[in-house]
Formats: structure tokens, sequence, C-alpha cells
């Protein structure tokens, strides 16, 4: 399940790189740029029961829908807007 997401997610990335490229951005590339421009905490490191794991991904996730649909509110430009779409679906 971890995997799938993850890989779902980079792929996802990947795309709103290339979307921010199109638009004439600069889209982060440092491991310090993600990190200064992340919402999501890190967790410890420690291994944790799976329980505890899934109840952190169900938060991000919910956490990372909200924000998607706060861009496709305040966003005036039809491709991110299809983009983010695609992403939330």
């Amino acid at each position: 399940l971890f995997d799938d997401i993850y890989k779902r997610l980079n792929e996802h990335i990947d795309a709103v790189a290339e979307r921010m490229r199109a638009l004439r951005l600069v889209a982060p590339g440092s491991m310090q740029e993600f990190l200064d421009l992340a919402t999501i905490q890190e967790t410890t490191g420690q291994l944790q029961p799976a329980k505890n794991m899934l109840l952190d991904l169900h938060t991000d996730l919910m956490d990372l829908s909200d924000r998607l649909n706060q861009i496709m509110t305040d966003v005036n430009d039809e491709g991110t807007k299809n983009l983010i779409a695609g992403m939330i679906e």
C-alpha cells in the first residue's frame, strides 16, 4: 500500500514540476527547498504500529486534498485546475 501511494505521489510531483516550468516558474529542486515548503511533518523515523502509520497517512492525505481543493479555488488557470483535479481523483 505504502509503495503504491509513494509511486503515485512521485508521478504527481513530476507533473507539478513540469506544469510549473510550463508557467515559467522555478520548481524546487533541492531537498532544502522541499523541506522549507513542506507542510506535512516528518515522523521520528522510529518503527510505529501499522495502525499509527495508517492514521498518519490518512491525516496527511486529507490535508493534501484540502490544500489541492483550495488551490483549485484560487488558481485562474485551466491547465493547472485540470492537473489538480486529476491528482484529487
